[in-house]
Order: C-alpha cells, then structure tokens, then sequence
C-alpha cells in the first residue's frame, strides 16, 4: 500500500483527502517512479469536479507530470535504471507516493534540475512546442500572440517563441500579472479585462496583425482572434475556458487563408505521446540543462496542503507552475 491524494465524490477542494491505496506495478515497458514532486494542471481541477474523466484504463488519482526516482523497471526497458531520477507524463496517478509510467514517456533528469523544477516541465514543454512549432509553424520573424500567458504553459511559450526569433505579444487578465510577464521578454502584455485587445494588437503591429495565436480561451474569442490573424495565420486551441460553440465567419478562412487547429495531450495514444516527448528531448532538454530556457514555478505546496494548491490554482494567482512536494 502507499499514501495518495483520493477525493470522497466530485466537488470542491475539500474533499481531498490523503489515502491507502495499493501501490502500482509496472508491466514490462514502464518504470515504477518513487514521487518527489508533481507539477499541477487545470486538468486536475477539471477532473476533481467531476468535469474531466481520465483515460480509459489510467488511475483516477489526480496528477498528470511527475518527477522522482526509479525504484523498478519493467524487464522490456533497457534505456532507464533503478536509482535513476526521471521526470515524465502519466495518464493520472501523480499525486500519490509511487506512480507507474511509461519508460519512453520517462526523461532523465538533468543534473542542472532539482526535482521540483522537473516536475514543472514536461506538460508545459512538450504543449508548448505541438502548438508553436508543429500546429503554429512559427518561424524567426513572425508575430506571436499568447493568451492567458501567465499560466505554465503560456510563459513556457513566451520563452519559446522568443528563442525560436518571434515578435511576442501576451495577454493577462491580471493587472498584478503585467510586470511579471513583460520581465520575460515580451514585446508587449496587454491587460485584456480593462484593454481593447485588438485596438493594441493591430496599434502595436502597425495594422499588420499576427501570424500564430495560441488560445485557451475558446468560443468567446474565435472571431476576435480570427480578425487578428494576418494573411496566412494560424489560430491553435487549446482549451476552451469560455465555451465550445459559436457562430464563426468561414468567408474569413477563405479570403485570409487561415487555419484552426486544435491540440489536447492526455487523451492522445501512446505512441502519439512518445513521439511529442521524443521531439521535446531532442529539441529543447539541451536548453534547460544549460539554463537557456527553465521552468517558471510560482509556488510549491506540500503534498499535505493539496487543498490549498487547488484553491490558490482555481483562484488563478499564479505567475508560472504550481507543484506538488511529495508527502513527508
């Protein structure tokens, strides 16, 4: 048996509680992984209420990114070692003293990473380049917009889209959130709760718009963000906080010449989810073992005060990643 985060019924935070459940054992090609940290997701507070299933055949625990140390190894793995301190994506299971995962969904980790900022990487990293490079086709030159860019995932791709030679432009509906996104490098973070979003876009691109949009922000901004997009460009979705359906114009797809796509990780097959976190590893792993590019983590929380992290997530404070130590 182990400790867990298990929950009596959907519903708020304070039905998190810590738990007995039976330890996992991991079949021939995964690691047994003894959890050090876990990075949270919005998908963990989808899933507590109840709005947001896993998987078929993955664990109901919460936790989606993990890091810690191998303690077993199915007997297909011969990359991966007991001992060795890993940090990877699992379909649930995270928030619990031992997680089994998938050894080529398991990254070792640098020496230059401590576990905690590990466990802030892989969801935030491997999402940011599917939406910026594979889907956005972003290339040196071109205007990037980030919604929501406070969020992991959005200073991840502010940091990207910066290496990768992009224009970058972000948005929060946070006043407090402002100085601390444009200290990453923006072109310009423009408040979106008290600023007309494209009067500032079209005034700071001199009416040209923007050519990859990454948006988590759904229905209520189809059209504006359509009208943003220049000749060519490329509107990715990957959440949808504001709802799934609305009325767009199509004449603008076709006079434009503008793409939708839309990206989700947890529910892609598996062997999907290798090949993502393989070009991760090629492409960016070099970059944060040597610092070019990290983590942003606005807060650690004990395992012990789950409840507190929700809260602190859904009340939408954070600056960057909030993770998980792992129990005491």
């Amino acid at each position: 048996m182990m400790r867990a985060i298990v929950a009596d019924g959907f519903g708020d935070e304070d039905r998190l509680r810590i738990g007995q459940v039976p330890r996992p054992q991991c079949s021939p090609e995964q690691v047994l992984v003894k959890v050090s940290a876990v990075g949270m997701n919005r998908a963990d507070i989808l899933q507590r209420r109840g709005l947001y299933a896993p998987p078929a055949g993955e664990s109901s625990i919460l936790g989606l990114e993990t890091a810690g140390e191998i303690v077993a190894v199915g007997e297909s793995v011969a990359h991966l070692t007991v001992g060795q301190r890993v940090f990877g994506l699992v379909g649930g299971g995270a928030y619990s003293e031992y997680v089994a995962m998938d050894a080529q969904l398991a990254v070792p980790t640098p020496d230059s990473l401590s576990d905690i900022e590990a466990a802030a990487v892989i969801e935030a990293f491997v999402t940011a380049h599917e939406t910026l490079v594979e889907l956005g086709q972003v290339q040196a030159g071109e205007r990037v917009l980030i919604r929501a860019a406070g969020s992991g995932i959005g200073t991840t791709t502010v940091q990207m889209a910066i290496y990768l030679g992009a224009e970058v432009f972000a948005t929060t509906g946070s006043a407090d959130k402002v100085q601390k996104i444009r200290q990453l490098g923006v072109s310009a973070v423009i408040h979106d709760q008290t600023q007309d979003l494209a009067a500032n876009i079209m005034a700071l691109t001199h009416e040209q718009g923007i050519d990859v949009i990454q948006d988590v922000i759904g229905a209520r901004e189809v059209n504006l963000h359509l009208n943003l997009l220049r000749a060519g460009g490329r509107l990715v979705m990957l959440a949808l906080m504001a709802g799934h359906r609305t009325d767009i114009s199509l004449a603008r797809l076709l006079t434009h010449h503008v793409q939708i796509k839309g990206f989700i990780l947890r529910t892609r097959p598996l062997a999907e989810k290798r090949v993502m976190v393989q070009r991760f590893v090629t492409h960016w792993l070099p970059l944060l073992a040597d610092k070019t590019l990290r983590p942003i983590i606005d807060t650690v929380f004990d395992m012990e005060n789950v409840a507190a992290a929700h809260r602190y997530m859904a009340q939408n404070k954070n600056v960057g990643k909030i993770v998980l130590q792992s129990f005491s």
